[in-house]
């Protein structure tokens, strides 16, 4: 038989930063003060330690599908060659009573999973994720899935991960998360980085291509290259990153958001289905340093974190308009890919009055340093959101939200509140599907006849639900057809929880069926 045998398992070394270092040099073939020089490295120690990283097992050769397919598409053509396998890292926190070694793994390895289904077991449950490392000079983190950290105050809403399985010499183990890589500048930038993360979400649940960062690149300046240079790639427009959007069969969506209001809402949204939005904003230093290129930068939103307290009641500001008051408004930090940062990096709202509606991390500030604008605080002021949706779901948020407002002035009428009494009004707004609205009905412990009607009729497949809470609990679920067209009251059926909200007919009735104009009126006036 013969022969020599090649263990993919090159190293099984106890986790430090030094060691994490040493690896990511050893396999990319990059230097130690680039590696220290990014903004990654801090961020993923202090990521690390919030996972409880013990051992780490590198993988080597490991052919990753994204980066072979950007290699073929420029790197091969290189005269310095550069290879076309990668490593990857594996991470796993400490096993009570056992040392994780290379002896652990080979006897899993030698004598089968079900001679040692404790040892797979307690492997699995270890299991905090994988780093892919490219044999690059400078941008080495490839495909990267790590365990989500969890806060230590308030609560996290992650609703975009999945699973992804890894196989390790044969070893099944899977981790709950949602893929992340570092931009390359040379075939992506930002936004290609963005999207390619966004895609991994919206392909498990729209079931669609994933297609590689180039492929992204390509698609994007489809349509607007001109003759133009695709590699290296500087970034993309809006146009280009719709085009990228339509070209795996979904539409982009775009939501201005400069207003804190219209971003919360539009955020919790959205990823109430599992659609991580891309996020499009300006870096601002506060020291006035000048940016390199125009500042602008794209991350894709993964998720967000409320604060413990309940948020207050908005106030009208002098010469705004008031608005009604949503769940979202409680949202005081964002989660988002961010390919500058690391995955679900956290960027908190300013509480600075000089700086409202902009989001703050202290990442971003020596991200902007390493390129050479200064050091000082830099905030990111966002722009606009493009949600790349199913092409079935063709009412946009924007068309709901004055349908909500109209709702909320008609149950301010007196003799509404008459019988609500003096509950403060909630509202939260959500894109589901019916199989999940259904699913919830049929789940809860009481069903109204509004429930049991929905429950037996047929329904579209997207839904937007507009909740009315009343002393923290939904009283009144308004169910809008996500799949219609905008020229027509889109209002599908309606779900009374409490009876304090059972219709006063005619107010209500009269602000589902106003006319477009007339709901604008209202949600002004409200």
């Amino acid at each position: 038989m013969g022969g020599q045998t090649l263990d993919v398992i090159d190293e099984v070394r106890r986790y430090s930063p030094r060691e994490l270092e040493w690896l990511v040099c050893q396999y990319s073939g990059a230097d130690k003060t680039v590696i220290r020089d990014k903004t990654h490295a801090g961020y993923l120690v202090e990521y690390f330690k919030d996972i409880g990283i013990g051992t780490i097992v590198a993988e080597r050769p490991y052919t990753d599908k994204s980066y072979i397919e950007d290699h073929a598409k420029y790197l091969l053509r290189c005269f310095r060659d550069i290879p076309k396998t990668c490593a990857r890292l594996h991470f796993f926190a400490d096993i009570p009573g056992v040392t994780l070694d290379r002896k652990y793994i080979n006897d899993i390895i030698s004598q089968g999973i079900a001679q040692q289904a404790s040892q797979y077991q307690a492997l699995q449950d270890a299991y905090r994720g994988f780093m892919v490392i490219r044999p690059l000079a400078r941008t080495i983190i490839g495909n990267t899935c790590l365990a989500v950290r969890t806060p230590t105050a308030g609560t996290c809403h992650i609703p975009v991960t999945r699973d992804y399985k890894v196989n390790l010499s044969g070893i099944p183990l899977s981790v709950k998360s949602l893929a992340f890589q570092e931009q390359d500048t040379i075939l992506s930038a930002c936004a290609t980085s963005a999207l390619w993360s966004s895609f991994h979400a919206t392909g498990k649940l729209f079931q669609h291509e994933i297609p590689s960062p180039s492929a992204i690149t390509e698609r994007a300046a489809s349509r607007s290259a001109q003759g133009v240079r695709l590699f290296p790639n500087r970034g993309l427009s809006t146009e280009e990153v719709a085009c990228a959007i339509q070209s795996i069969g979904l539409e982009a969506e775009r939501i201005n958001c400069r207003e804190p209001y219209f971003l919360k809402m539009a955020v919790r949204a959205y990823l109430s289905l599992g659609i991580p939005p891309i996020l499009v904003g300006k870096l601002v230093p506060a020291n006035g340093h000048a940016l390199p290129r125009d500042g602008f930068h794209a991350v894709a939103v993964t998720g967000y974190g409320c604060g413990t307290e309940p948020p207050p009641l908005p106030a009208k500001g002098r010469g705004q308009r008031q608005h009604i008051p949503f769940v979202a408004d409680g949202i005081d930090q964002l989660f988002v890919h961010d390919d500058q940062v690391g995955p679900f990096a956290d960027m908190t709202f300013a509480t600075d009055p000089h700086n409202e509606g902009r989001l703050k991390t202290q990442w971003l500030d020596k991200a902007v340093s390493a390129q050479g604008a200064g050091s000082g605080p830099v905030f990111f002021e966002p722009l606009y959101l493009l949600a790349p949706l199913y092409h079935k779901i063709r009412i946009p948020l924007t068309a709901i939200h004055p349908y909500v407002s109209g709702l909320h002035a008609a149950l301010k009428e007196r003799q509404v509140q008459k019988a609500l009494g003096q509950s403060p009004l909630w509202w939260d707004l959500r894109l589901t599907t019916s199989n999940e609205m259904k699913t919830e009905l049929i789940k809860a412990a009481q069903r109204c006849d509004d429930a049991l009607a929905f429950l037996r009729r047929p329904c579209p497949r997207f839904l937007w639900r507009a909740t009315l809470y009343l002393d923290g609990c939904p009283a009144w679920d308004t169910l809008f057809d996500a799949t219609d067209i905008e020229q027509t009251n889109s209002m599908f059926a309606s779900i009374c929880h409490d009876d304090r909200v059972q219709r006063p007919a005619n107010t209500l009735n009269e602000a589902l069926n106003a006319t477009p104009r007339q709901r604008r009126r209202q949600a002004t006036a409200s």
